[in-house]
């Protein structure tokens, strides 16, 4: 097997400073250059898709070796490439999520 891939949905009861529904997929890459393979499809914009990018971010938010967020006409949406030595998370949100809410984040992806 070259590749594992999971993916999990997470919705929150309404509360104050409750992290965004979240939507992720867990890539863990057996190898090497199926990491990088997976990588680049990850990050690969459509050319018809003009108007959408994604931009590295500080990757210490995450702690994350790499991170990127994507954006839509410059503006930032709740999608992040979060990369990590062993495994890639592509993870999707309603919005982009506050400081108190990517620990909350963090502790449930168990980064």
């Amino acid at each position: 097997m070259f590749l594992t891939k999971r993916n999990y949905r997470q919705d929150s009861l309404p509360a104050k400073d409750a992290p965004p529904r979240l939507e992720y997929d867990i890539l863990e890459p057996q190898f090497k250059f199926v990491y990088h393979l997976a990588k680049k499809h990850l990050l690969e914009i459509p050319q018809w898709r003009e108007d959408i990018s994604f931009e590295s971010i500080d990757n210490e938010i995450f702690g994350t070796v790499e991170a990127y967020q994507q954006h839509y006409d410059d503006t930032p949406t709740g999608e992040y490439i979060l990369l990590f030595e062993n495994k890639i998370i592509a993870l999707n949100m309603e919005e982009s999520p506050t400081t108190k809410q990517i620990s909350i984040i963090k502790e449930k992806l168990r980064i």
